[in-house]
Protein backbone atom coordinates (compact mmCIF):
# COMPACT_ATOMS: atom_id res chain seq x y z
CA UNK A 1 0.00 0.00 0.00
CA UNK A 2 1.54 3.52 -1.17
CA UNK A 3 -0.48 6.75 0.11
CA UNK A 4 -0.05 10.13 -2.09
CA UNK A 5 -1.64 12.80 -0.84
CA UNK A 6 -4.82 11.53 0.39
CA UNK A 7 -5.28 8.65 -2.10
CA UNK A 8 -4.06 5.06 -1.62
CA UNK A 9 -2.35 2.88 -3.71
CA UNK A 10 -3.55 -1.25 -3.23
CA UNK A 11 -2.40 -4.36 -4.76
CA UNK A 12 -4.94 -6.74 -3.93
CA UNK A 13 -5.50 -10.52 -5.01
CA UNK A 14 -9.08 -10.88 -5.78
CA UNK A 15 -11.80 -10.56 -8.55
CA UNK A 16 -11.97 -7.50 -10.19
CA UNK A 17 -15.66 -7.89 -10.54
CA UNK A 18 -16.46 -8.52 -6.85
CA UNK A 19 -14.79 -4.71 -6.01
CA UNK A 20 -17.31 -2.75 -4.47
CA UNK A 21 -16.09 0.80 -5.71
CA UNK A 22 -17.27 3.65 -7.44
CA UNK A 23 -15.70 2.17 -10.93
CA UNK A 24 -13.99 -0.76 -12.47
CA UNK A 25 -12.12 -0.06 -15.35
CA UNK A 26 -12.60 -2.29 -18.31
CA UNK A 27 -9.85 -2.57 -20.42
CA UNK A 28 -10.91 -2.37 -24.00
CA UNK A 29 -11.05 -2.17 -27.14
CA UNK A 30 -11.82 1.23 -29.34
CA UNK A 31 -15.27 -0.13 -30.33
CA UNK A 32 -15.85 -1.54 -27.05
CA UNK A 33 -17.03 -4.67 -27.80
CA UNK A 34 -17.41 -7.18 -24.56
CA UNK A 35 -17.13 -10.39 -26.19
CA UNK A 36 -13.56 -11.67 -24.74
CA UNK A 37 -11.42 -11.70 -21.57
CA UNK A 38 -12.11 -9.10 -18.55
CA UNK A 39 -15.06 -7.28 -20.87
CA UNK A 40 -16.77 -10.62 -21.56
CA UNK A 41 -16.86 -11.66 -17.76
CA UNK A 42 -18.25 -7.97 -16.89
CA UNK A 43 -21.14 -8.74 -19.45
CA UNK A 44 -21.48 -11.89 -18.40
CA UNK A 45 -21.50 -11.23 -14.63
CA UNK A 46 -23.61 -7.51 -14.91
CA UNK A 47 -25.86 -7.74 -18.01
CA UNK A 48 -25.86 -7.29 -21.53
CA UNK A 49 -27.12 -3.67 -20.96
CA UNK A 50 -23.64 -2.67 -20.05
CA UNK A 51 -22.51 -3.47 -24.00
CA UNK A 52 -25.50 -1.64 -25.09
CA UNK A 53 -24.41 1.61 -23.65
CA UNK A 54 -20.75 1.14 -24.32
CA UNK A 55 -21.62 0.49 -27.51
CA UNK A 56 -23.62 3.52 -28.13
CA UNK A 57 -20.83 5.60 -26.96
CA UNK A 58 -18.30 4.62 -29.19
CA UNK A 59 -16.21 4.07 -31.32
CA UNK A 60 -13.66 5.57 -29.10
CA UNK A 61 -9.61 6.52 -29.66
CA UNK A 62 -6.61 4.69 -28.38
CA UNK A 63 -6.57 6.04 -24.51
CA UNK A 64 -10.46 7.41 -24.89
CA UNK A 65 -12.89 6.03 -21.64
CA UNK A 66 -16.11 5.92 -21.28
CA UNK A 67 -18.36 5.42 -18.36
CA UNK A 68 -21.27 3.22 -18.02
CA UNK A 69 -23.94 1.40 -15.77
CA UNK A 70 -22.17 -1.56 -14.10
CA UNK A 71 -25.59 -3.85 -14.11
CA UNK A 72 -25.87 -6.24 -11.43
CA UNK A 73 -22.14 -5.65 -10.67
CA UNK A 74 -21.46 -4.84 -7.29
CA UNK A 75 -19.52 -1.67 -8.52
CA UNK A 76 -21.08 2.00 -9.03
CA UNK A 77 -20.24 2.70 -12.79
CA UNK A 78 -17.56 0.65 -15.38
CA UNK A 79 -14.96 2.71 -16.84
CA UNK A 80 -14.80 1.49 -20.54
CA UNK A 81 -10.97 2.74 -21.27
CA UNK A 82 -9.83 1.87 -24.70
CA UNK A 83 -5.95 -0.29 -24.61
CA UNK A 84 -6.31 -1.49 -27.80
CA UNK A 85 -7.79 -2.05 -31.28
CA UNK A 86 -9.29 -5.20 -32.92
CA UNK A 87 -5.82 -6.93 -33.79
CA UNK A 88 -5.67 -6.75 -29.46
CA UNK A 89 -2.18 -5.49 -29.75
CA UNK A 90 -1.36 -3.12 -26.07
CA UNK A 91 1.76 -0.58 -26.47
CA UNK A 92 3.00 0.81 -23.45
CA UNK A 93 2.27 4.48 -24.43
CA UNK A 94 -1.54 3.33 -24.58
CA UNK A 95 -1.34 1.77 -20.68
CA UNK A 96 0.22 5.29 -19.23
CA UNK A 97 -2.45 7.57 -21.15
CA UNK A 98 -5.35 4.85 -20.58
CA UNK A 99 -4.27 5.49 -16.93
CA UNK A 100 -4.65 9.25 -17.01
CA UNK A 101 -7.80 9.54 -18.66
CA UNK A 102 -8.98 6.99 -16.09
CA UNK A 103 -8.02 9.32 -12.71
CA UNK A 104 -9.38 12.22 -15.53
CA UNK A 105 -13.15 10.41 -16.02
CA UNK A 106 -13.14 9.32 -12.26
CA UNK A 107 -12.27 12.73 -10.50
CA UNK A 108 -14.62 14.23 -12.97
CA UNK A 109 -17.49 12.12 -11.78
CA UNK A 110 -16.28 12.72 -8.19
CA UNK A 111 -15.41 9.04 -7.94
CA UNK A 112 -13.70 8.01 -4.43
CA UNK A 113 -12.61 4.73 -5.39
CA UNK A 114 -11.45 2.50 -8.52
CA UNK A 115 -10.80 -1.05 -9.81
CA UNK A 116 -8.43 -2.01 -12.07
CA UNK A 117 -6.78 -5.01 -14.01
CA UNK A 118 -3.32 -4.80 -15.26
CA UNK A 119 -4.14 -2.26 -18.43
CA UNK A 120 -1.83 -4.88 -20.77
CA UNK A 121 -2.08 -8.56 -20.90
CA UNK A 122 -1.95 -11.43 -23.20
CA UNK A 123 0.65 -11.96 -25.54
CA UNK A 124 0.82 -9.33 -27.98
CA UNK A 125 1.07 -6.83 -24.68
CA UNK A 126 4.43 -5.74 -23.49
CA UNK A 127 5.69 -7.56 -20.34
CA UNK A 128 4.28 -7.35 -17.10
CA UNK A 129 6.99 -5.04 -15.26
CA UNK A 130 6.50 -2.24 -18.40
CA UNK A 131 2.86 -2.32 -17.81
CA UNK A 132 3.07 -2.20 -13.91
CA UNK A 133 5.51 0.96 -14.54
CA UNK A 134 2.95 2.66 -17.43
CA UNK A 135 0.14 2.05 -14.93
CA UNK A 136 1.86 3.55 -11.77
CA UNK A 137 3.29 6.60 -13.41
CA UNK A 138 0.52 8.59 -14.04
CA UNK A 139 -0.95 7.32 -10.47
CA UNK A 140 2.43 8.90 -8.84
CA UNK A 141 1.82 11.92 -10.87
CA UNK A 142 -1.79 12.55 -10.46
CA UNK A 143 -2.82 11.18 -7.35
CA UNK A 144 -0.94 13.67 -4.54
CA UNK A 145 -3.13 16.41 -6.19
CA UNK A 146 -6.57 14.43 -6.68
CA UNK A 147 -9.52 15.87 -5.14
CA UNK A 148 -12.20 12.92 -5.11
CA UNK A 149 -10.21 9.58 -5.91
CA UNK A 150 -8.96 8.41 -2.19
CA UNK A 151 -8.87 4.55 -3.01
CA UNK A 152 -6.66 2.64 -6.01
CA UNK A 153 -6.78 -1.24 -5.73
CA UNK A 154 -4.75 -2.81 -8.64
CA UNK A 155 -6.24 -6.61 -8.94
CA UNK A 156 -4.00 -8.82 -9.66
CA UNK A 157 -4.79 -12.79 -10.70
CA UNK A 158 -1.86 -14.21 -8.81
CA UNK A 159 1.07 -14.04 -6.42
CA UNK A 160 3.47 -13.61 -9.51
CA UNK A 161 2.18 -10.54 -10.31
CA UNK A 162 1.27 -9.26 -7.01
CA UNK A 163 5.27 -9.34 -6.56
CA UNK A 164 6.14 -7.95 -9.50
CA UNK A 165 4.23 -5.15 -9.43
CA UNK A 166 4.83 -4.96 -5.79
CA UNK A 167 8.49 -4.72 -6.98
CA UNK A 168 7.98 -1.75 -10.17
CA UNK A 169 5.83 0.26 -7.36
CA UNK A 170 8.28 -0.10 -5.05
CA UNK A 171 11.10 1.07 -7.23
CA UNK A 172 9.67 4.21 -8.09
CA UNK A 173 10.30 5.42 -4.01
CA UNK A 174 13.77 3.29 -3.81
CA UNK A 175 16.77 5.84 -2.60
Amino acid sequence: MIKLGHATIRLVQESLIAQKVDIIVNPANTYLWMKHGISGVLKREGGDGIEREALSKGPIPLGGVVLTGSGSLPCGRIAHVAVMTQDLKVSRETVGLAVSKVLEAAEGARATSIAMPPLGVGNAAPPPEVVAAEMFGPMIEVLPEARSVRDVRICLPDEEQMQQYKDVLMGFFAG
